[in-house]
């Protein structure tokens, strides 16, 4: 089973209090049914969306996270990064992400680090190619990502090496 908080809030923005969140994380802790979570969109302030993920690290079954379109802060990142690799997330999707800040690097390797994670879906999202070199030297210690999707994504000859050495490594 899915369910879809990103259109939830795209139909209700205003919906989301602390206390429906607190609601949310109960039913996310508890349900056992529920494989992939879709927060696709959602702008939540860090304390709203902290609760959320308390209740991902609390449901080992929840397999696919995707926080695809969002802003990821910098004062989240490595929080989040740590959040996820305490979780059964084992597919997570970043698609069209957007990072603010410069503990970029820090999420990259919390995520690469400790966690489950088997696919990764990067597409769209506007690296630059220091944060994308940056990832791509975090990933090059990572054992567990079979499957990264980089499309939509442009890159410099300089990253493109670096990528083609990783890849080549057999790292995925």
């Amino acid at each position: 089973m899915s369910l879809d908080i990103g259109s939830l809030h795209r139909e209700h923005p205003n919906l989301y209090n602390f206390k429906s969140i607190k609601v949310l994380k109960s039913f996310l802790e508890k349900y056992k049914l529920l494989k992939h979570l879709s927060l696709k969109g959602v702008q939540l302030n860090i304390v709203l969306l902290f609760e959320i993920f308390k209740g991902v690290i609390a449901n080992p079954y929840i397999e696919y996270l995707d926080v695809g379109s969002m802003e990821i802060e910098d004062d989240f990142q490595h929080s989040f990064g740590e959040l996820l690799s305490h979780s059964g997330v084992t597919k997570l999707s970043l698609a069209n992400c957007s990072f603010k800040g410069s503990n970029t690097k820090l999420f990259f390797e919390s995520l690469t680090k400790k966690s489950r994670l088997e696919k990764l879906i990067l597409r769209g999202v506007n690296f630059g190619d220091f944060l994308f070199m940056e990832f791509l030297d975090c990933l090059s210690k990572n054992t567990t990502i079979q499957k990264i999707d980089l499309s939509q994504i442009s890159f410099s000859d300089d990253a493109k090496n670096l990528l083609f050495r990783v890849l080549h490594s057999g790292v995925i």
